[in-house]
């Protein structure tokens, strides 16, 4: 999470954020430190990173967040309306889990 307090982060091509967030070796304490830093990063220029925006949201492990917070944060963001829903059929219909694609 240091490096999401360099100023060099909110330059980072949205490939470079990808490659940092699907990284094993990612230092979080949990799944809403990388969340709230990929909004950082689409807040610094939202006109250039609303496309990618979606795609950097659904590497995370939406599935690790409470439903509540998947509909005030992730749902409220462009594009990232369908990933919050599907997250939240994942957590609250266990048995529809192999319907689910997330």
């Amino acid at each position: 999470m240091e490096i999401n307090q360099t100023p060099d982060f909110l330059r980072f091509e949205a490939e470079k954020l990808q490659a940092i967030i699907e990284s094993n070796n990612l230092n979080v304490t949990c799944e809403e430190d990388t969340f709230h830093a990929i909004k950082r990063w689409y807040e610094y220029d939202t006109s250039v990173r609303q496309q990618q925006l979606p795609d950097l949201i659904g590497r995370l492990r939406l599935t690790h967040f409470d439903t509540n917070f998947l509909l005030r944060n992730v749902k409220t963001l462009p594009g990232c309306e369908l990933l919050a829903y599907k997250a939240i059929s994942w957590i609250t219909l266990p048995s529809d889990q192999t319907k689910i694609s997330l």
